[in-house]
């Protein structure tokens, strides 16, 4: 099977003839151009998932899947869907269900992206996007307990503070849930 890879930086120049594409099927045209026309509607419909993915914008995934977008293209960078929404995740957008059905449809979860000059399959990124909000969270567990034996009369940046922990805690226990979902693949 041929790898798509998708070229993020010029995605929006496809934008006027997006929903142009998802209405047409250009494999019975006829012509000898067909296979690439549809080639290029697989890279034009992957580039946009990984928009609809930033965007956490569940229903324009599921479209843009149930068209044909790739959920094993490759960015650049070697990320797929699936390493891009997990990451989304771990900044505290809401793509728990787009993870969820990027695998539903196949998504390769046993897939590897290099990061560092190491590479990390899918579960270990997980992890690693964990981890990282794991460490936020104890940090901000910190900052909490400083200033509160220094500045207990500060309710306010205490209230902000207490927000921020118990934000990165959920984000952390979500990824969790998540690696269990991948190791389960």
């Amino acid at each position: 099977m041929k790898k798509v890879v998708v070229l993020l930086s010029c995605s929006f120049l496809f934008a006027p003839h997006y929903n142009h594409a998802l209405d047409t099927d250009v494999s019975n045209k006829g012509c000898c151009d067909a296979k690439q026309l549809q080639e290029d509607k697989v890279i034009m419909l992957s580039e946009e998932l990984f928009y609809a993915i930033d965007r956490a914008d569940k229903e324009s995934v599921e479209k843009l899947v149930e068209c044909g977008a790739d959920v094993n293209s490759i960015t650049q960078d070697g990320a797929t869907p699936l390493m891009f929404a997990i990451a989304k995740c771990s900044m505290g957008c809401d793509t728990f269900s787009i993870i969820e059905h990027l695998l539903h449809n196949n998504a390769n979860p046993h897939a590897t992206v290099s990061i560092d000059e190491k590479t990390y399959n899918v579960s270990e990124f997980s992890s690693l996007c964990a981890e990282r909000c794991k460490i936020i969270h104890q940090e901000c567990e910190k900052k909490l307990e400083a200033l509160s034996a220094t500045q207990p009369q500060n309710p306010e940046e205490l209230s902000v503070i207490k927000r921020a922990s118990d934000k990165w805690r959920s984000i952390h226990e979500t990824m969790l849930v998540i690696k269990e979902l991948l190791e389960r693949e």
